[in-house]
């Protein structure tokens, strides 16, 4: 097709830095004209908040924000490849204007109501878990509000022809201590979710309307813009300070991570509070473990990390048939740091797959036996900040689950990346059409080795909403193909057989001997 015609509609006013940088990504985009249409409201400020407001801004600004810069419409109009158009009062105006545009993202405080071009007009909203709010900062006040840990976002798509759509979805983390933070990573994570649906868009045209079938059945309403009020913005400066103060205190607490293993009549069903506990020495944690067993031994792989070191290490832990540990050794140690040591065997022989995400890269180890020695085989990506990479075979295939750090930023976290090959020794794997086809910071991130349990294929992953690795869920595998990826959340296992426990965040499993790791502080 040729190029593609898109309109951003921007309120006349300084913009925060998400916004500047996802209008330079949209002219290095090939196949994309975009023009900007201010929107000069002559009855409405730039800003419209209080006092105390302001006050709550400056000093989030220099609690949190010291690098937080916002851009003036000069600052845009510098933009290379921008085409811009004579401002119009109102949202209303510049969809009833005449000019040729194929798709309108409204980046404005006002909603589009129609008529709509080809391809609809695209609205970003949020929603926190107390009740739909539409509005970036409304709805990040109103987690501020209620100590929200998730952000629910969506960018919907309305058309002439139909009820809104939902292109795409994402839940984030929402930082309770600080709105600009959730300013910077809600907006960068919108401005992904835009950038990655327009190069959709411009490769399938027309057949990506068909995709879009999700009715917008909970709709996020618009409320009153009252948030930003003296007494909401003393409350929330209230909470701020108590927050503030509470995690400074707890600052200096070191992160207390142990093993438990047992047996249970079910994966999904474990009783952790059965199971024996093994704890590394005072100066040190273990996580992240992983299990082979063999006819007179058990050896479980873990990530151990000494606290004066803070560095990663792999460390192979034996136990006997008794279950007492007999051995401990280090049989993996880089200049970087090593954690989620993914053990499997494959034709009689053991492959290790240890995150090395500082490396910028997914590395293949392999040996004959646990105790090593550990070679080198091969990198299977490079140039990737990765997490927790996972492998698994099915229907003749295999495949790399992954949690992935956008190359423009944001958390490394909440997206789950699929790619398959015909061989896991290999550099050309393929990513999957759906890429991220999970991005939910409660589902996403891998814990453990996939596995099947009566006929059904599990994967185990974090839920990390609350706080990193707060609790380990169990998603069921609706569909694995080339061309779709479906799970669904069946049963989470919290962190909650003994007091002062904060999280749990890896499972796997080797016969009927199952291990997770747990931690405190």
């Amino acid at each position: 097709m040729d190029k593609m015609k898109i309109t951003v509609l921007l309120n006349a006013c300084p913009v925060d830095e998400w916004v500047f940088r996802f209008l330079g990504r949209l002219t290095e985009i090939p196949g994309l004209e975009t023009g900007l249409q201010w929107i000069c409201p002559a009855d409405e400020p730039c800003h419209d908040s209080g006092v105390v407001y302001r006050f709550h801004f400056r000093l989030d600004k220099s609690l949190f924000g010291k690098a937080f810069r916002q851009y003036t419409p000069d600052d845009i109009r510098a933009i290379p490849g921008l085409q811009f158009f004579p401002p119009v009062p109102s949202v209303q105006a510049a969809m009833h204007k005449e000019y040729p545009a194929d798709l309108v993202i409204n980046l404005s405080e006002q909603p589009a109501v129609g008529p709509h071009p080809q391809f609809g007009t695209w609205q970003c909203l949020t929603a926190g878990n107390t009740g739909p709010v539409k509005g970036l900062a409304r709805s990040i006040y109103k987690a501020l509000t209620h100590s929200i840990h998730v952000l629910s976002l969506e960018l919907e798509c309305s058309t002439n022809d139909g009820p809104r759509r939902i292109v795409c979805t994402s839940v984030v983390p929402a930082e309770v201590n600080s709105l600009i933070f959730n300013i910077n990573n809600v907006g960068s994570v919108f401005g992904r979710m835009m950038i990655r649906e327009l190069r959709h868009l411009i490769q399938q045209g027309d057949s990506f309307a068909l995709m879009v079938q999700k009715d917008h059945n909970e709709s996020i309403q618009p409320v009153a813009n009252d948030l930003h009020s003296n007494l909401m913005a003393g409350i929330h400066l209230v909470n701020l300070l108590m927050r503030y103060g509470m995690k400074r205190l707890r600052s200096t607490d070191r992160w207390r991570w142990h093993l438990l293993y047992g047996s249970s009549a079910s994966p999904l069903s474990i009783e952790v509070s059965s199971f024996t506990e093994l704890f590394p020495p005072e100066d040190r944690f273990w996580a992240d473990p992983f299990v082979i067993r063999e006819p007179e031994r058990t050896c479980i792989f873990v990530e151990e990390v000494e606290f004066t070191k803070n560095k990663g290490i792999i460390r192979l832990i034996e136990l006997d048939a008794n279950g007492r540990m007999t051995a401990s050794r280090n049989i993996l140690e880089k200049p970087y740091h090593l954690s989620y040591p993914f053990v499997f065997r494959h034709d009689d022989q053991l492959f290790m797959v240890p995150e090395t995400s500082e490396n910028r890269t997914i590395e293949l180890y392999s040996s004959r036996h646990p105790e090593g020695p550990w070679s080198f085989e091969m990198n299977l990506m490079e140039q990737v900040r990765a997490k927790d990479t996972t492998l698994f075979r099915h229907n003749g295939k295999w495949w790399m689950f992954t949690s992935m750090k956008d190359p423009e930023g944001g958390p490394d976290f909440e997206e789950l990346f699929l790619y398959w090959a015909d061989d896991f020794r290999t550099t050309r794997w393929n990513p999957h059409p759906l890429n991220p086809v999970s991005s939910d910071i409660r589902t996403s991130r891998p814990a453990g080795m996939l596995f099947y349990h009566d006929s059904q294929l599990i994967r185990p992953s974090q839920d990390c909403s609350v706080r990193y690795g707060r609790a380990l869920n169990f998603n069921r595998i609706l569909e694995l193909s080339e061309t779709g990826f479906r799970e669904e959340r069946i049963s989470t296992l919290e962190a909650d057989w003994k007091p002062g426990l904060k999280g749990l965040h890896t499972f796997n499993a080797d016969g009927d001997f199952y291990i997770v790791d747990a931690y405190f502080y």
